[in-house]
């Protein structure tokens, strides 16, 4: 082999070469806007994580609903009593009535 014909194989390898490169290049490197849409979508999932995290801060833990439930039936207690305590005033207030439409002039 002359050197010119090694010449010409070292240049058609390395051309060779480098269209392999630039093919893969192009199949496997994204462009700005793939990019850009890529970033857009972390912003959103981003805001949409942060609105899920504040909207479990806001959820009250498992002891807070029992303490709520347990003040609730105790509410529900007392107004039951009251209930039955404003029971004779009730019938208080009907005879009075009763007396006063019956006694009117």
């Amino acid at each position: 082999m002359t050197p010119g014909e090694i010449a010409v194989m070292v240049n058609s390898g390395c051309s060779l070469v480098a269209l392999i490169v630039a093919i893969w290049a192009k199949l496997t490197a994204r462009n700005a806007s793939d990019i850009a849409e890529l970033r857009r979508e972390q912003a959103e999932e981003e805001r949409r994580l942060a609105k899920i995290e504040a909207l479990l801060e806001q959820t009250p833990r498992a002891d807070m609903v029992h303490e709520l439930r347990v003040d609730v039936a105790k509410i529900e207690g007392a107004l039951a009593v009251i209930g039955e305590r404003l029971k004779p005033v009730a019938q208080v207030t009907e005879r009075l009535q009763d007396w006063l439409l019956e006694n009117k002039k």
